[in-house]
């Protein structure tokens, strides 16, 4: 029999009866529906709320077809079932030595739960290595959490998740990930932005306002597109009149009619001190200890019904992603660490070994799926949402498919060429517009191109424009405490 407790934000599952009162509010309870996270389908937006057994049917059945970062668990008779976002980036963590079994969307609960207090070292050189959390670890020795590979090619999953994964008491309804193989990568454009559309369409119906950060790239301008028509959609961007993405920004905004926000309002107090930096990784499980010194560490200074579109599609679309340096003596980040302190090394063959059929395009996706990279968007977006309403519309297992059938070459990928084929089809003018600095090579044939274009690397001269104007949310945090001491991988 398996017990269960929660709150409205995290749960943990055990074969362990004690009924305990746990730090993170969670209480026991003998049956819940529920959805952690959130997620948005073409007609639905739901966010850390209960489910109809109809609503989960369709969570069990569609859910290939559904965008956002969540699990959906239905636990009943001592039995649970999980339908997880289909790529698999929602926290579930999952502690493994044979004996006890203990699941969570947080990895406090099971530190305390089980009282862990052996931090994994190899967790923090690849931390230091790869600025994310690799192979599944954690920094709790012995705890892991889910990765794309487990759910979606049980074959390739690792072999720790074999005692969650063969759990009578358990059932993870997987997606149904072979119902595209057979679309073709125009196929897969077509269905990809009918669903952005109606995911942004969806969005802006629901919030009074929605905050876009519109810059020099290809991610935040796809999202833009989609908003089209959208009269309650505010954009931002960083920098003044001296910076690229701003000028570029201001040509966008004058040439769509498109209202700029007045402030900007989703960015959090700096991690600038010890107690913001400890909450932050406490808000992160800590999965991310870099590249979050900007999300929403409190709510918003008033109760208006906004919402924060976080987008970062360029990064899980092969640009831009990289993988762990393969000798760490010749990178001059690393030098000075002992080459024998990262043992990664093993695990990113076997990946290679496992995935060597996926063009390199493609192979770099799924490391950075499975792994996490550095500027991972479902990190911002999970923590964002202790505090306010933060949601990445491009998210969408149809991404790595894209990677997988594009017809260009792995450089123009990375180059944007997906991304700017996704623009052109909701706004053929927006798509060739400039981005940043960068020349885009001229990757296909394009009608209609504009004088300035993204082809010939055009950059705009300078203005006089200032800053936009940035309000912060005040930020609460206790005296966080986590761990006693360290042991060697």
């Amino acid at each position: 029999m398996l017990y269960y407790y929660s709150n409205s934000t995290d749960f943990l599952l055990t074969d362990i009866s004690n009924n305990i009162i746990l730090n993170e509010s969670m209480i026991r309870k003998e049956c819940e529906t529920y959805l952690f996270g959130y997620c948005l389908s073409t007609e639905e937006y739901k966010n850390n709320e209960n489910l109809s057994e109809s609503s989960f049917t369709c969570q069990v059945d569609k859910n290939i077809d559904y965008s956002g970062v969540y699990v959906a668990v239905r636990f009943q008779d001592g039995k649970v079932q999980f339908v997880i976002d289909p790529l698999c980036q929602f926290n579930i963590f999952y502690f493994s030595d044979g004996l006890t079994f203990v699941m969570s969307s947080s990895i406090n609960a099971i530190k305390d739960f089980l009282n862990l207090r052996e931090v994994n070292s190899a967790f923090l050189y690849d931390q230091i290595a790869y600025q994310s959390p690799m192979r599944g670890l954690t920094i709790l020795n012995k705890v892991f959490y889910i990765q794309f590979d487990d759910i979606a090619y049980k074959q390739k999953s690792r072999k720790e998740f074999d005692q969650i994964d063969n759990n009578k008491l358990l059932k993870i309804h997987r997606p149904k990930y072979s119902i595209y193989d057979n679309y073709s990568y125009g196929d897969l454009l077509d269905l990809y932005i009918e669903r952005l559309n109606l995911r942004a369409k969806l969005v802006a119906s629901i919030f009074d306002k929605v905050h876009v950060q519109l810059t020099g790239g290809a991610d935040s301008r796809l999202t833009v597109s989609s908003f089209s028509g959208s009269d309650n959609v505010e954009c931002y961007v960083y920098g003044n009149g001296a910076s690229q993405s701003r000028l570029i920004f201001e040509e966008i905004l004058r040439a769509r009619s498109i209202s700029p926000a007045s402030s900007i309002r989703f960015v959090g107090q700096p991690l600038n001190c010890t107690p913001r930096i400890v909450k932050g990784l406490h808000d992160s499980n800590f999965l991310k200890l870099d590249n979050l010194n900007t999300y929403m560490n409190g709510s918003l200074c008033d109760n208006e019904n906004y919402c924060k579109i976080t987008g970062y599609y360029g990064a899980n679309v092969c640009g831009g992603v990289v993988l762990p340096p393969p000798n760490t003596a010749l990178n001059s980040r690393l030098s000075k660490v002992p080459e024998g302190l990262f043992t990664y090394h093993d695990y990113v063959d076997d990946f290679a070994k496992r995935n060597g059929e996926l063009r390199p395009a493609a192979f770099n996706d799924r490391f950075y799926i499975n792994n996490r990279g550095k500027g991972h968007y479902a990190a911002h977006s999970i923590a964002d949402n202790k505090n306010v309403d933060s949601v990445d519309i491009l998210y969408d297992f149809i991404n790595l498919l894209l990677v997988e059938k594009c017809p260009y070459s792995d450089s123009e990928i990375d180059k944007n060429a997906i991304s700017i084929d996704l623009i052109y089809k909701n706004d053929k003018q927006l798509a060739l517009f400039p981005y940043d600095d960068r020349k885009v090579p001229k990757y296909r044939h394009f009608e209609n191109i504009p004088l300035i274009n993204c082809f010939d690397g055009f950059s705009f001269k300078h203005q006089k424009l200032q800053d936009f104007n940035v309000i912060r949310p005040n930020v609460n945090f206790d005296s966080y405490v986590f761990f006693l001491k360290a042991v060697p991988s």
